[in-house]
């Protein structure tokens, strides 16, 4: 599987509905989701927690194990 995306905060705003739920789900102040948007990126470490807490259905920038993944 190719990964040619990255997880942007609108990305986690569609699916969470509310700043403050993606901030009470990734574990971090309110202040920092701030900063996600006003950057438009979504810390890569953060990617990984939001991959696993949608099951998968957002996926992270760059595979955590990229030994077993092809371009």
């Amino acid at each position: 599987m190719a990964y040619n995306w990255r997880m942007t905060p609108n990305d986690l705003l569609d699916y969470f509905g509310t700043k403050a739920e993606i901030a009470r789900v990734g574990g971090v102040e309110p202040p920092s989701i701030t900063d996600w948007f006003a950057t438009g990126e979504v810390p890569e470490v953060r990617q990984y927690q939001f991959e696993l807490a949608t099951n998968g259905r957002l996926r992270a920038s760059k595979p955590a194990d990229r030994r077993t993944v092809s371009a």
